[in-house]
């Protein structure tokens, strides 16, 4: 994971989700990890950020909503430092890039794939696993 590739990091996790959190425990366990059972989109870290890797939902129950990916772009955004990154994973087919470009600088927008994610060490293989499987990822 991307704790491996940059030592200076410090990294916090927010998850709204319990088993989530507790799963994420289980597998991150540099103590650089800070664990944080909030709501992402309200959540503050102490200061403006490096990079923000989410994984937003996109259904409230089993009722497809997009605004909750658009409402983690604009959480994000305020999260991120002058120069920050967001990483965002979604489906292609979201309707992601309106807020994208309204919240963040076109300079930083560039589509990538999981797989390019995982190549660089941003996130790692259990990242969007969580609800299948609660126990450490080898």
């Amino acid at each position: 994971g991307a704790l491996n590739h940059y030592p200076e990091w410090k990294v916090d996790l927010v998850e709204a989700e319990i088993l989530a959190l507790d799963c994420a425990r289980l597998n991150v366990t540099d103590g650089r990890a800070r664990f944080h059972w909030a709501d992402a989109m309200r959540w503050q870290p102490e200061g403006a950020v490096d990079a923000v890797v989410a994984n937003p939902p996109f259904h409230t129950e089993r009722r497809p909503d997009v605004a909750l990916g658009q409402d983690f772009v604009a959480a994000a955004a305020r999260m991120l430092n002058g120069s920050g990154h967001l990483w965002l994973v979604a489906n292609r087919h979201l309707p992601y890039e309106a807020a994208l470009r309204e919240r963040l600088p076109a300079a930083h927008q560039r589509k990538t794939t999981l797989a390019q994610l995982l190549a660089r060490g941003v996130v790692g293989t259990g990242t969007a696993a969580w609800s299948a499987h609660c126990g450490r990822i080898p």
